[in-house]
């Protein structure tokens, strides 16, 4: 039970070590996020530096015409794949989020584990202690009953030498009986 309660507190950390390091790639993502619409707010200011230039005199506005437009579609493209790039990094910070929330339950559910795990450990822990204290309450016992035996076996052994010397002295006086008998018979 203490080696899956080790292995829970393991995961646990894992767990922890995984929400950290999804915090952290948030966080790294954010920035990104931060940076490119910083670029793309510097672009469009630039663009428009460019544009106000640009417009300053008819004869330089017509022969940049084409050169403009060319810029404006390239930042165009820049721009919108600066957007799509936002849209992308937003959805993987979308998708994060949801992991960081899901690892958060897993992690929740796994400390509820845990300690239910350590309920049963400190119950299991007060049945043995009492088990032991029971256990050494017999062991008093049965030494006061060896006692008690070893008594009882000697006390039969001193019985059965005495029932064993009553015996030859019944046999022996049995015998002075017939012997004294048989004289008076033989007085008679």
């Amino acid at each position: 039970m203490k080696a899956e309660i080790v292995e829970k507190e393991q995961h646990i950390e894992r767990l922890r070590e995984t929400v950290r390091t999804l915090e952290g790639k948030l966080e790294a993502k954010q920035k990104e996020l931060e940076q490119a619409q910083e670029d793309l707010r510097i672009e469009k200011e630039e663009a428009k530096k460019r544009e106000e230039k640009f417009l300053k005199t008819i004869e330089e506005q017509k022969r940049l015409i084409k050169k403009r437009e060319d810029e404006i579609k390239q930042q165009a493209i820049i721009i919108a794949e600066k957007q799509a790039k936002i849209e992308e990094q937003q959805q993987e910070i979308n998708e994060l989020k949801m992991q960081v929330k899901k690892l958060e339950k897993e992690l929740e559910k796994v400390q509820k584990q845990l300690e239910e795990a350590q309920k049963k450990i400190a119950e299991l822990e007060k049945r043995v202690a009492s088990l032991k204290a029971a256990c050494e309450k017999l062991k008093v016992e049965l030494k006061e009953k060896e006692a008690e035996i070893s008594e009882l076996k000697e006390a039969a052994t001193k019985y059965v030498q005495r029932i064993a010397e009553l015996e030859t002295r019944v046999e022996r006086l049995t015998q002075d009986l017939a012997t004294t008998k048989e004289e008076l018979k033989q007085r008679m």
